[in-house]
C-alpha cells in the first residue's frame, strides 16, 4: 500500500489537565496565557527527566507521534518522533535527528527524530530521551550560545559528509 493510500490514523492527544487556560471552555493548548512557553497545555512526562532534560508528548505513545523536548534552560524544541525502528529508519542506522524547521521566537527548532527503543508509555520515556539528548544537545547549544563539552558534536561543523547538518543523517 502506498503512502497516498494509507488511511489516516487517529491519535490520542495528551493534554495537561492542570495547565492554565485563559478560556475555561478551551483546553490550555488552544487558549494559553500570553507568557506561556511553546507546547503549553500538552503533557510533560514526569518519568522522563535526564540531566535536566524532559520529554513532552503531544500525541499518545506508540511507534510514532509528535512531542517536544524541554532543555535544562526550559527552552523547547518540537519533535516528530519514531520508535522501535518504525517509519524512516535507514538500514544500519540505530537513530537519527534531522532538522525540520529552524528556530523561531518560541523554540530552538523542530526535529524529526528516531531511536530504536520503545516509547510505549511513560516508563519508556527516560531511556528514549537519554538516547536522543546526544543528538539534540549540539543544536540546543548552538542556538543558545551554550559551550559544547568535550566529545559533543557541533552540527554546523561536523566534518562527516553525512554529519548532523540539517537534512542529513549520520
Amino acid at each position: 500500500m502506498s503512502e497516498e493510500q494509507m488511511p489516516p490514523v487517529a491519535r490520542e492527544v495528551l493534554v495537561d489537565e492542570d495547565a492554565v487556560t485563559v478560556d475555561p471552555a478551551l483546553p490550555a493548548f488552544l487558549a494559553p496565557p500570553e507568557d506561556a512557553p511553546a507546547y503549553h497545555g500538552f503533557r510533560v512526562v514526569a518519568e522522563s527527566e535526564v540531566d535536566g532534560w524532559r520529554l513532552g508528548m503531544i500525541t499518545g505513545f506508540g511507534v510514532e507521534g509528535d512531542g517536544y523536548v524541554i532543555a535544562p534552560d526550559d527552552g523547547r524544541a518540537g519533535l516528530v518522533w519514531t520508535a522501535e525502528g518504525a517509519g524512516y529508519f535507514r538500514a544500519g542506522h540505530p537513530q537519527f535527528c534531522d532538522e525540520v524547521c529552524g528556530p523561531d521566537e518560541y523554540t530552538w527548532g523542530v526535529f524529526s527524530v528516531g531511536v530504536r527503543l520503545p516509547l510505549r508509555g511513560p516508563g519508556d520515556a527516560r531511556a528514549y530521551l537519554a538516547a536522543l539528548i546526544p543528538r539534540l544537545r549540539p543544536f540546543w547549544a548552538a542556538r543558545t550560545a551554550r559551550p559544547l563539552e568535550a566529545g559533543q558534536l557541533d552540527p554546523a561543523s561536523d566534518p562527516r559528509p553525512n554529519g548532523l547538518q540539517a537534512g542529513k543523517q549520520p
